[in-house]
C-alpha cells in the first residue's frame, strides 16, 4: 500500500511508532495520542500503532495523521495477561510491566519494518520517531536497520529505590528493582541511545509547539465539567 502522495514540500514526513496510543486510556496512551495529534499539525505524519487501539482512535480520529494498524496481539495479549497476573495491580510493579513489554515491542517493530521497509529504504520519510514506549531501556532494532534518521522521545524513567524506602518498594511490588541493571545487557540498547543523541538536532524547529506533558489538556478536560 502506497502512502498518501499529497504531501507539502515544506513539511517533514515523519513515521511515528506508537505501540501504546489511545485517546480513551489514562496516562501514557492518552499522552501519546495527544502528542501525535499536535505534531500532525506541523508535519506530514504516518502513525504505526497496535490494532487494539483502533476502535477508540477510529471513533475520534487522530488529527491530521494517517494511521496504520498492526496486529501482534498473538504475542502482546498473553504477555499483558501475564503481567497483570504477576503484578496483581494495574498501578503497581511498573518495572515488571516494562520488562515483560520488551518481547512484545520487538514483535511490534518487526511488524513495522515488514510493513514500511520499502517506503523507508526509498526515502519516503525524513524521520522515524519512536514516541511509545517511552522507556529508554527498550531497544529499537529499526534504529540499526533504517537509513532514515531515528529519534526517540519523550522519555520516562526513574532512579533506583533508596535503601530507606524498602517498605514502600515492597508495597509497590517493585521486586524487579533488584535486577534493574539487567537492561544494559539487552541487544541494541547502546545503538538506540546513539540514535537519540546523533539525530536529536533534526527535531529542532523554527517555532515552539504547545503540548501538555503529564498535565491537563484543556481541549480534553473542559472547565466546569
Amino acid at each position: 500500500m502506497m502512502l498518501n502522495s499529497h504531501k507539502r514540500a515544506d513539511r517533514h514526513r515523519i513515521l511515528i511508532l506508537a505501540d501504546d496510543c489511545n485517546p480513551e486510556w489514562h496516562s501514557l496512551p492518552a499522552l501519546v495520542y495527544n502528542y501525535i495529534c499536535k505534531v500532525s499539525e506541523y508535519a506530514d505524519v504516518v502513525v504505526a500503532t497496535q490494532i487494539r487501539n483502533k476502535p477508540n482512535i477510529e471513533a475520534v480520529g487522530m488529527g491530521k495523521a494517517e494511521v496504520v494498524y498492526l496486529d501482534t496481539e498473538n504475542i502482546a495479549a498473553p504477555l499483558i495477561k501475564l503481567s497483570s497476573f504477576l503484578s496483581g495491580d494495574a498501578n503497581a510493579a511498573m518495572t515488571l510491566k516494562v520488562a515483560l513489554g520488551y518481547p512484545s515491542y520487538l514483535a511490534f517493530e518487526w511488524a513495522v519494518w515488514r510493513r514500511f521497509r520499502q517506503e523507508i529504504q526509498s526515502g519516503q520519510f525524513d524521520i522515524i520517531h519512536r514516541v511509545s514506549p517511552m522507556s529508554p531501556t527498550i531497544p529499537s532494532p529499526i534504529a540499526r536497520w533504517s537509513p532514515v534518521p531515528f529519534v526517540i522521545g519523550p522519555l520516562l524513567g526513574g532512579l533506583p529505590w533508596p535503601q530507606q524506602f524498602k517498605q514502600e518498594m515492597q508495597r509497590e511490588r517493585e521486586w524487579m528493582n533488584y535486577v534493574r541493571e539487567a537492561h544494559r545487557w539487552l541487544p541494541s540498547t547502546g545503538r538506540l541511545m546513539l540514535a537519540l543523541l546523533q539525530f536529536w538536532p533534526l527535531m529542532i524547529i523554527r517555532s515552539l509547539i504547545y503540548q501538555p506533558q503529564p498535565a491537563i489538556a484543556s481541549s480534553t478536560f473542559q472547565r466546569g465539567v
